[in-house]
């Protein structure tokens, strides 16, 4: 390595292994709705100690995923208060078709998990979250905003799926990029 090649670490959580998989889970999705994509009439709520006035429709959907992003411009959590980013039960925010929810008594914050089904198998996800309606062999994947996340949220849902689990480990790489490649972007 020259002195000018640049030095990459990255850290990737380590996958699950084939041996580690089991079968009949649930697997569901769940989304933020947006305010503005409900036409109910509008009703007072207090957050925050102060009331404001939301869309009741849009209240009940926010109460079922868990968040809803209101006409205001920041995020109404279930438990009425205010946030500006969505942040799961292990403290970490959620990342769209990557962090999901799950039972806490099977699964530990951070676990790796790969979800076999059609439109999952590709993908790596991580448990962020827990909720309410997550019992047992149940997985809610976490799909992003809006209307077009209530729909991929949909067409996710299936039983019997099969599911591996890793370690909660991460795996540091070392990537060595000579020089001849620094008309790349890298991440500082």
């Amino acid at each position: 390595m020259c002195i000018r090649d640049r030095l990459i670490l990255a850290e990737i959580a380590e996958p699950p292994k084939a041996g580690n998989c089991s079968h009949g889970w649930y697997i569901t999705g769940y989304y933020i709705p947006y305010e503005k994509d409900f036409k109910g009439k509008k009703v007072d709520l207090k957050v925050g100690g102060q009331t404001y006035q939301f869309k009741e429709d849009f209240i009940k959907a926010a109460r079922m995923e868990g968040d809803g992003m209101t006409d205001l411009n920041w995020i109404l959590h279930c438990c009425w208060s205010k946030q500006t980013k969505i942040i799961g039960a292990c403290n970490k925010e959620l990342v769209k078709l990557h962090s999901v929810a799950r039972d806490a008594s099977l699964m530990k914050c951070g676990t790796n998990i790969k979800i076999n089904t059609s439109e999952l198998k590709d993908k790596s996800f991580v448990a962020h979250d827990t909720g309410g309606a997550i019992k047992g062999k149940h997985l809610d994947v976490f799909c992003g905003w809006g209307e077009e996340a209530k729909h991929y949220a949909n067409k996710i849902t299936t039983r019997n799926a099969e599911v591996c689990v890793g370690q909660n480990k991460i795996i540091t790489y070392i990537i060595y990029l000579p020089v001849s490649y620094t008309h790349l972007t890298l991440p500082t």
